[in-house]
């Protein structure tokens, strides 16, 4: 039985001093730290529609496969490159919103910063760090794997790479039962079984402290239009800046 570390910040300072502890992890944030899990987008379809069936689509497995059939016989006219295995099928529907068993993080901990303070909620926020055992890029069966892991795509496009970012992928361990959150899952598991250490950076519910952090953040360049590197990251941006009377140019 392995436990999460918790670590509560108080000062930007305090969060770049756990990050220096953790060489070579990777980083997810989250606004809204009390109800939002580690847990991939299929598994959220069962949570919002309680009526729904996994017995129609013969499990999970059969569900994933529906959504890609739909996803790639429709997607084509759009692709200037076609992905050459279903996981960077999954890879590329998720950047489009499509529901994948993949989870979004980034090497970069300012960029999990920033996604774990850019939305507001009434809730303290959260900035998870894991440290792999092991990680691959290379093509893989998905019916190989054991366990989570952190994989690397090899699609890339302008906001993976600005985001320095990569997947954890996990298998369907039951396909009718209720897929569990990597925090659920990580306790249950021996060293070894694909992530060695997760650890769970708590920001208080502390408005000023939330928008003094974020600031800084935007003093070191790291904004929309970093983040979403195209034309609706720059919008967004300016929306920023002129609701908060912020004048950058």
């Amino acid at each position: 039985m392995r436990t999460i570390t918790e670590l509560e910040i108080k000062s930007f300072n305090d969060f770049i001093d756990i990050t220096r502890k953790y060489p070579g992890a990777y980083y997810r944030g989250h606004a809204d730290g009390k109800n939002w899990k580690l847990k991939p987008s299929i598994a959220r379809i069962l949570d919002k529609n309680k009526k729904f069936s996994l017995y129609s689509f013969s499990g999970w497995s059969g569900l994933e496969k529906n959504i890609l059939n739909r996803f790639k016989r429709h997607a084509f006219p759009y692709l200037k490159t076609i992905p050459q295995s279903d996981i960077d099928w999954l890879v590329l529907g998720q950047h489009y919103g499509l529901p994948t068993r993949l989870l979004d993080w980034s090497e970069n901990p300012l960029i999990a910063l920033f996604f774990a303070l850019s939305e507001i909620f009434n809730s303290e926020s959260h900035v998870w760090i894991i440290e792999p055992s092991y990680s691959w890029s290379e093509q893989m069966s998905l019916k190989k794997l054991k366990c989570i892991q952190l994989y690397f795509p090899k699609l890339l496009d302008n906001r993976i790479i600005s985001q320095r970012g990569c997947f954890t992928i996990q298998p369907f361990f039951d396909d009718f039962k209720p897929i569990i959150s990597l925090d659920e899952y990580f306790p249950q598991t021996e060293i070894g079984m694909g992530i060695n250490d997760l650890v769970k950076v708590i920001i208080p519910n502390d408005k000023e402290l939330k928008q003094y952090m974020f600031r800084q953040l935007l003093d070191l360049g790291i904004d929309f239009n970093f983040i979403y590197p195209d034309l609706n990251g720059l919008s967004r941006r300016i929306i920023y800046e002129i609701e908060n009377s912020i004048d950058k140019f």
